[in-house]
C-alpha cells in the first residue's frame, strides 16, 4: 500500500525520539535546494534538512520494539437500505499481546480522509497513551 511509503509528520516524529527512536539516520539536507521548507516540518522556520522515516518503518519499529501492532482497515456499512447506499470509513487497531490490550477504533462519526491520516493517528495513540 503506497500509504505505508508516506513519510511521517514532524509532530510524530518527536514522539518517537521522545519514546528512544533514533532519527539521525532518517534526517536528510537537501543539498540541492537548501532553502526549500520541508512540509513535514514547521514552516515557520528555515529547515534544510528533511525526514525520510516511513509510516511502515515506525510501525515496524514500534511492533519490534514493543510488540504492538498497528492495522488500518476500510470497511462499509449501510446508510440507506432502502437504496443501498453505502458509506466508507476507515477505522484501525492497535494490539498488544504483551500487555494484552486490544483496541478498535470505529468511530462511525470519525472520517479520515486517507489511511495515512488513520495510521498516523494509531501511531499517535501508541506513543502518548501505550508506550
Amino acid at each position: 500500500m503506497e500509504q505505508l511509503n508516506s513519510v511521517i509528520d514532524f509532530e510524530t516524529a518527536k514522539l518517537l525520539s521522545d519514546k528512544g527512536f533514533e532519527l539521525d539516520s532518517y534526517l536528510k539536507i537537501d543539498d540541492v535546494n537548501p532553502k526549500n521548507l520541508n512540509s513535514n516540518f514547521n514552516p515557520k522556520e528555515y529547515q534544510p534538512w528533511y525526514l525520510t522515516l516511513t509510516i511502515a518503518q515506525t510501525i515496524d519499529w514500534i511492533y519490534n520494539k514493543h510488540g504492538i501492532w498497528i492495522n488500518v482497515e476500510v470497511s462499509s456499512f449501510n446508510t440507506n437500505t432502502l437504496t443501498n447506499e453505502r458509506r466508507i470509513f476507515l477505522d484501525y487497531t492497535i494490539y498488544s499481546p504483551k500487555e494484552n490490550i486490544f483496541i478498535h477504533e470505529e468511530d462511525k462519526d470519525k472520517i479520515f480522509n486517507s489511511p495515512k491520516e488513520a495510521y498516523i493517528e494509531a501511531i499517535k495513540y501508541v506513543l502518548t497513551k501505550m508506550i
